[in-house]
């Protein structure tokens, strides 16, 4: 049996974070999946939760998405993040930290599904 994981899913409600819950509850590993839709909702769940992996809407981070980053990863003691950005822009603007990743919105659902299930570890279900 894998070790049973956490998952913070920060986005706000609507498509896209429904379309993210149902791929992050395939993973037989997540035990735990937060939901959050704000920046510090975000960081209050970090405190109380050792996840695995963040999964950020970057359109919720506050007007300087480069800070807010630096300041989640601080946070987050050895949890991966991974953002999701709007457009090549704002990806750059937010690949600034070697121990997170920048996927694009929109991308192939299979894409996303693969960097997650490396980034678990796990197989889904």
């Amino acid at each position: 049996m894998p070790t049973q994981q956490s998952i913070i899913l920060a986005a706000e409600p609507g498509l896209l974070r429904n379309a993210l819950q149902n791929l992050l509850s395939t993973f037989a590993s997540v035990d735990t999946l937060v939901l959050t839709s704000d920046l510090p909702s975000t960081l209050s769940a970090l405190e109380k939760y050792a996840p695995t992996l963040i999964v950020v809407d970057a359109d919720i981070l506050d007007a300087d998405p480069e800070m807010a980053t630096i300041v989640m990863q601080a946070s987050v003691n050895g949890s991966k993040l991974l953002l999701l950005a709007a457009d090549v822009a704002q990806g750059q603007q937010l690949a600034v930290h070697p121990h997170h990743e920048v996927l694009l919105k929109g991308v192939r659902p299979e894409v996303l599904s693969d960097r997650i299930e490396s980034i678990l570890g796990s197989v889904a279900v």
